[in-house]
């Protein structure tokens, strides 16, 4: 009697293999497809956008996704959250490097931002805890290399009523590492980060390190546009950590005054002291409309966020 050898019939496992097989092909294709076309990120979106619901919308797109791209008219809803309204929104960067443990974003930018916090306040203040706020060690998985972050005409309106917060222009300009030995933490220099609002500018650069109560160095010069008195324009140079920061300032025009300050526990219980001295100070300059002319030797003060003392120890006043 002959044995039977025949193999076992192996058809069905061939034919789910080829069946996997060709949905993974597929899958690669359609992601390729969305990935690297404008047509395919027009459909990943327009399927976002049908998905969401009111949560997200755009009408204009722009580009694909792995390289350079512009959403217009971007809206976001986050019910009893936050309205977000965008006019414009570029975005360009180089995905490939995201292989050597970097994130490098060439621009982001945006024009006509409108943010309105539509939560209620006093579910927040349920929602605080006591206790000093910790400041924590920050650690980022990957490297952070930000070209451009541009933003024009801006508006925040952090209640229903009241006036919104008016920027008029950011721009910030950084990257962020991750520093090797006991600390672990992340380090972000900051080549520039200017800040225009409709009454006040600053135009700084330094770094800060996310570690302990976060060391930092900033410097660099500052505007104040007030209705009533000149422009005034000065720099700033501040040293420390959030603990115990030291500022010192400089009025350059219409008057030279230098003021030396420091604050101390500024998350928590914020403290602050300072000391200015001036030369020759003509009050017409900063278009004060009193007859006098006078020199100010120096001024001390100090104070927290809600009350502050002063003392003037040496004022002399001439009569026009």
């Amino acid at each position: 009697m002959k044995s039977d050898n025949t193999p076992p019939v192996r058809r069905p496992l061939r034919k789910w293999l080829i069946l996997l097989l060709f949905t993974c092909l597929l899958f690669f294709t359609v992601l390729v497809f969305a990935l690297t076309t404008e047509t395919g990120f027009r459909v990943l979106l327009r399927t976002a956008d049908t998905l969401s619901g009111p949560v997200f919308s755009v009408e204009e797109i722009e580009g694909h996704l792995l390289s350079r791209w512009r959403l217009g008219k971007v809206q976001v809803h986050l019910d009893k959250v936050v309205d977000v309204k965008l006019d414009e929104l570029v975005f360009s960067w180089s995905p490939e490097m995201l292989f050597q443990k970097r994130l490098v974003l060439h621009q982001v930018a945006a024009q006509g931002l409108v943010v309105k916090l539509t939560g209620s306040s006093k579910e927040d203040k349920k929602e605080e805890k006591d206790g000093p706020v910790v400041l924590p060690t920050i650690k980022l998985p990957l490297d952070i290399d930000l070209e451009e972050l541009h933003l024009r005409d801006g508006q925040i309106f952090f209640s229903e009523k009241g006036n919104p917060l008016v920027i008029e222009e950011v721009l910030l300009q950084a990257n962020a590492r991750t520093q090797q030995g006991m600390q672990q933490a992340t380090q972000v220099d900051i080549q520039r980060i200017k800040l225009d609002l409709r009454d006040y500018g600053v135009d700084l650069q330094g770094q800060v390190a996310f570690h302990d109560a976060w060391p930092l160095q900033l410097k660099g010069a500052w505007q104040v546009a007030d209705p009533g008195i000149n422009d005034l324009d000065g720099t700033v140079d501040a040293q420390g950590d959030l603990d115990d920061l030291a500022v010192f300032l400089t009025l350059i025009a219409p008057s030279e005054v230098t003021l030396e300050g420091r604050v101390t526990d500024i998350v928590n219980d914020l403290h602050w002291q300072a000391a200015a001295k001036t030369g020759h100070l003509y009050l017409n300059d900063i278009k004060v409309d009193v007859p006098v002319d006078g020199t100010l030797t120096i001024v001390e003060a100090s104070g927290t966020v809600g009350s502050y003392q002063g003392t003037l120890l040496r004022i002399s006043i001439i009569k026009g």
